[in-house]
Formats: C-alpha cells, sequence, structure tokens
C-alpha cells in the first residue's frame, strides 16, 4: 500500500508557508495545523494543477509502488473524487497502459452498493492514464479487525455483502485478485449495522478478455492468496471465494487460517497444508460455520462453492439456522498480539489514504478515503473538505488603490466576487478623484463591467450543463444498477437452475450404472424384466427432465448474454450524450477563466492609471 516514510519526509525550513491560508508553518514541521496541507506536497506537481482539463487536485492521498492517489475536484460538476494515476513510466508502457484503463472500464460497469464506483478513466494530454473513484467515509475492515475478532453475527452479514459485490463482479467477468479487509471498507449506516464497499480493483483479471503479458504474475497478497494463484493455476471467481473464506476465518477468529514465524512461508501454507479449524483457536464457534469456512479454504477450487450464489445462498440458511443462537451476537476475546502475524501496523496520519493506492509493504490509515457521488458536496469548516474553499491566492493591486483582486474562487461565484471587487475600486476612485474620473479611467471600469456581464452568461450555461451532465450521469448510474439487478435474479435463478440440472445428471449416470449392472447380472425371469422395465421407465423421466433443465439453464444463459448487450449499447448511447456535455463544460470553464484573467489584466491597468494620474496631480 502507501509506502510514505514520515521519517524522511521533506518538513518545512523556517519562514515556510501554507500556499492555501497563508499561515506561517512551525520549522520543522510536517503540515499545516489549519488545514492539513502537507510540506511534501510542494513536491508533488500534480497538488495544485488540474487533470484531464477537469479534476482539480487539493492533496495527495497516498503513493505506491505503480501509482498515487489524490483527492480532487470535478470542477465541471462540483464534487470530490479520489483520482488514481498510474505511474508515468508505465503509462507508457503499452501492456501496463492498456491494462489499467481496460480493467477501469471493466469495473466502471459493475456497479454495486457492495463495489466503489469508478465514475470515469482516461488518457492526459501527456500520456498519463488514470481513473476517478467515488468518495466516501469509514473504516477498513483491516481497522476493525485490528481491534480483536468480530462478532459472528456482524462477521457474517459483511461476508454476505462481500459476497454480493462479487457475485456482480463475477456476473461481469471480473475477478478481484486481491481481496483483504484493507480493501473491505465500512460504512456505519443509521441502522447500527455496516454498509460494505470493495476497493481497489486495480489488479483485476478479465475473464472474456484475452491475457497481456502481465496476467501471469502474481500480484495478491500472501495471507488471502488463493492455492491455484500461488501456483499459476487458472483463476476463476472461485479464487476470491478462497480469499473470502480466509476474511471470514479472520474476522471469527482474530486470526489468519495458518502459524508462520515469516510472512514468506504463508503462500506455501496456502498450497500445502490444511488451515487450523476456526474452533481451535476459538471454541464458542458453532459447528456450521466452522464448516463453512473451511469449504470456502478447500485447496481444489471445484470443492469450493460454485459461486458467490451459492455462497450467499448458504450465509442465509446459516442465519436462519442460529437465528436464536445467543452466540452470534457474543463478541469474541480481545485476540493475542502474536495472532497479529502477516500484518504491519496502522499509523493515523489524517490526509493520507491506504486504501486508494496498490503496492508497497507499509499500511498508512486515515479518515480520507473513497466516497460516494453527490450531485453537490456540502463543505463545512474544520473539516478536510475545506481544502475546497482554500484559495491559491490572487493578484493584489497595489499603488494608490491597494485592493486585493478576489481570489481564485469557484467559477460560478467570481461574477459576484468581481462586482464586489469593482464596487470597491469604485468607492476607491471616487475618494481619489473627487468623483471626476478620468475618461481612460471610466472606460476601462466600464469594460469591466462588460466582461462581468459575459461572465455571468458563461456561468449560467455552465450551471445548466453541469445539471444536465449530472443528469445523465444519474441515468447512467441508474442503467447500471437496473442491469446489475436484473443480471443478479437471473444469475441466481441459473444457479439454482444449474444445480437441479447437475443433480439430475448425477441421477441420470447412477440409473446408467445400474442398468448396466442388471445387464450384467441378468438371469430369466420376470422379476428381472421388471425391474429392467423400471429402471429404462425412470431414465427416461430423468432424461426428459434433464433436457427441460438444460434447455432452461440455455434460456437464462441466453437472457444473461441480451442484457449485457442491451447496457454496452444504451451506456455507448449516453456516453455520447456525456462526452458532448464534458466538451460545452470546458469551453464554458475555459471562457470564464479568460474572462478573469482579462479582468486581473484590467486591475493591473487600472492601477497603473490610477498611479499614473495620482503622481500628475
Amino acid at each position: 500500500m502507501i509506502s510514505r516514510d514520515l521519517a524522511t519526509a521533506p518538513r518545512a525550513p523556517r519562514g515556510a508557508r501554507c500556499p492555501n491560508c497563508g499561515d506561517v508553518l512551525p520549522p520543522g514541521s510536517l503540515r499545516c495545523e489549519r488545514d492539513g496541507w502537507l510540506y511534501s506536497d510542494v513536491l508533488d506537481p500534480f497538488v495544485g494543477a488540474t487533470l484531464a482539463g477537469r479534476y482539480r487536485v487539493i492533496a495527495r492521498l497516498g503513493r505506491g509502488g505503480m501509482s498515487s492517489v489524490y483527492l480532487a475536484r470535478h470542477l465541471m460538476i462540483d464534487r470530490l473524487a479520489a483520482v488514481k494515476v498510474l505511474r508515468a513510466d508505465l503509462s507508457r508502457d503499452p501492456v501496463h497502459r492498456d491494462r489499467f484503463l481496460r480493467e477501469a472500464r471493466a469495473v466502471n460497469r459493475i456497479q454495486h452498493e457492495n463495489v466503489i464506483d469508478i465514475t470515469d478513466y482516461g488518457e492526459t494530454s501527456e500520456g498519463l492514464v488514470y481513473l476517478v473513484m467515488e468518495y466516501v467515509p469509514g473504516e477498513s475492515l483491516l481497522a476493525a479487525i485490528t481491534r480483536g475478532p468480530l462478532a459472528l453475527r456482524r462477521s457474517l452479514d459483511i461476508a454476505r455483502q462481500i459476497a454480493s459485490g462479487l457475485a456482480r463482479a463475477h456476473q461481469m467477468n471480473v475477478i478481484h485478485r486481491d481481496l483483504k479487509p484493507d480493501n473491505v471498507l465500512l460504512i456505519p449506516r443509521d441502522d447500527r449495522r455496516d454498509q460494505v464497499k470493495l476497493l481497489d480493483f486495480g489488479i483485476a483479471k478479465l475473464l472474456d478478455q484475452p491475457s497481456l503479458t502481465l496476467s501471469n504474475k502474481v500480484f495478491g497478497t500472501p495471507g488471502y492468496i488463493a492455492p491455484e494463484y500461488a501456483t499459476g493455476g487458472a483463476l476463476t471467481p472461485r479464487t476470491d471465494l478462497y480469499s473470502l473464506g480466509v476474511v471470514l476465518y479472520e474476522m471469527v477468529t482474530g486470526a489468519l487460517p495458518f502459524e508462520v514465524e515469516h510472512l514468506g512461508e504463508l503462500m506455501l501454507k496456502h498450497v500445502m497444508e490444511a488451515p487450523i479449524p476456526p474452533r481451535a483457536r476459538l471454541p464458542s464457534i458453532p459447528e456450521p460455520i466452522e464448516r463453512f469456512v473451511l469449504r470456502c479454504l478447500e485447496k481444489q477450487p471445484e470443492r469450493r462453492f460454485q459461486n458467490a450464489f451459492e455462497l450467499i445462498e448458504q450465509i442465509d440458511a446459516l442465519r436462519r439456522d442460529l437465528s436464536g443462537d445467543p452466540v452470534l451476537d457474543a463478541l469474541p476475546p480481545p485476540r493475542e498480539p502474536a495472532a497479529v502475524m502477516g500484518w504491519t501496523p496502522t499509523i493515523d496520519i489524517p490526509g493520507l489514504d491506504a486504501n486508494a493506492v496498490d503496492e508497497g509493504p507499509t499500511r498508512v490509515r486515515s479518515s480520507l478515503v473513497p466516497m460516494p457521488m453527490a450531485p453537490t458536496i456540502p463543505v463545512r469548516a474544520s473539516s478536510p473538505n475545506d481544502l475546497l474553499n482554500i484559495p491559491r491566492g490572487g493578484t493584489g493591486v497595489g499603488g494608490v488603490l491597494d485592493i486585493p483582486a478576489p481570489e481564485r474562487v469557484d467559477p460560478v461565484e467570481r461574477p459576484r466576487t468581481w462586482r464586489h471587487f469593482i464596487d470597491s475600486v469604485t468607492s476607491r476612485l471616487a475618494a481619489v478623484f473627487w468623483g471626476d474620473h478620468p475618461a481612460e479611467v471610466k472606460a476601462r471600469l466600464g469594460a469591466m463591467h462588460s466582461r462581468v456581464a459575459a461572465m455571468d452568461v458563461a456561468v449560467t450555461q455552465l450551471e445548466i450543463d453541469r445539471v444536465r451532465a449530472l443528469g445523465v450521469e444519474a441515468r447512467a448510474r441508474e442503467l447500471r444498477i437496473d442491469h446489475g439487478n436484473a443480471v443478479d435474479a437471473l444469475a441466481a435463478a441459473l444457479t439454482q437452475q444449474g444445480r437441479e440440472r447437475d443433480d439430475s445428471a448425477s441421477r441420470r449416470a447412477e440409473l446408467l450404472r445400474r442398468r448396466e449392472q442388471l445387464r450384467r447380472e441378468s438371469v430369466p425371469g420376470a422379476a428381472a424384466m421388471g425391474a429392467s422395465d423400471a429402471i429404462l421407465w425412470e431414465l427416461a423421466a430423468c432424461e426428459e427432465t434433464l433436457r427441460e433443465q438444460v434447455a432452461a439453464c440455455d434460456a437464462l444463459e441466453s437472457q444473461l448474454h441480451d442484457i449485457e448487450s442491451q447496457l454496452t449499447q444504451e451506456e455507448r448511447t449516453l456516453a455520447v450524450e456525456l462526452d458532448a456535455l464534458i466538451r460545452q463544460l470546458s469551453e464554458a470553464l475555459e471562457s470564464i477563466d479568460s474572462l478573469d484573467a482579462a479582468l486581473r489584466a484590467d486591475v493591473l491597468d487600472l492601477d497603473a492609471m490610477v498611479g499614473a494620474k495620482a503622481v500628475d496631480r
């Protein structure tokens, strides 16, 4: 995850100021006490810049081996986002670049309540590739487990939500490959239950696309990696179910399934050794839950649950069967420190997020984590979001007027701030010239009023296009949700129908075996004939049922294919509409920025005029 070493991080020299609020930083400090700005951000060229023409970078959230993640504000639709930027050298590598973009595109389509949204992705004019995530408050499952094992009911609820997100991802032919507590975000809800969000599909594998050169490289975390992944075998959705089993094991016991002295042993243990039974660590765990966890941890993928939908069914059955057992809500005793093997300590550093980056040995945790889309983001004082309203400084007016030009605020606010500024300048000029303004000063003030009026028009168009863009985004989101729900329902039905088909196939094989046995052992007589006829009748009925079940499965698979094709077509239509609106928003912003720059030039000219007239007088 984050590989930031605060011991060697640059510190503020004497006299250094925060570029946001202007406060003098204490010598040797890491950050501004008022707004949390990190002195080391001065070394990051992205901070303060605009990425892809629409994401104003506010602060760096974290940096990993392959990418950096930034807190940014979408200028066109006024929304916070977490932007992951692939390292420059990797962006120039075709394999890394194409992998990053195609996986971002695939995850963007998942659209599930238990999967973090990727709202945008692309390539900058400088050739850097990026993806944009929603931004939500919460804590990682890792932080929760660090405090000790979770109650069984809570653990099963979290596992069910993880499985639900995986089920949708798997239906979209995406395997996570790095499921672990660090990549599970817990968001508190009003009913005191956890809302789960799966993070960091950055190393996901796409099942329906050809593998790139890197596909044989192991990217997962050793403590949670499936045996077939560790040995270079074929990856399937059941690979993620194994990792989910490890996560559930850790939730209910507070430890990983294996005892190791060195982290390097973990991968080998997953391949070679049976896991320690959960009840050996915590005897109060009910046997059905232990059997469930151990089935997830089977070495052979075919012995695990066939897919996430079947796993969800079994969790629901467990919760029904154990609903009256008080052990479900009992909090297990805190684990001993030795059971934390395989983790690195967390460090509470405001302004940094480990969830948002992809590699590195050190985990640095904070309250800044990816957050849900909303039409607008309210900004409150004394919060990290205050960074949004902190100006980057403006052009001051010295000389006779000595009035600072407006700060570079949100584009929507600029006409108002410029009007206020012009009113202040006009009052000041009245005092300087005793109400008798020179002609060139009057002309300059008139030009400034005209520019502000033009800025008003551009801002009005900007707000109209923002609303339209938000509407298109909402329609696209609802489209993916509706299609996703339909896919979930069909996939669940297909799972059930497939299980019945497999049962019928097994029954048919058994009947064929019995018929062959009777044929070999047959002796003349009515009894033998009767037994053979009975098997033939049962076999005929079984084969008819099997044909119907196969046809039903084929029909469900065809419906799934049709839904995915329809989603692709409708997404293309909405993407064209959104691209047109983004271009209009960009043009409106450029117009506002151009008028703002012209007004600042007017301010300098006006100050020069006033200074010259003052000397003449």
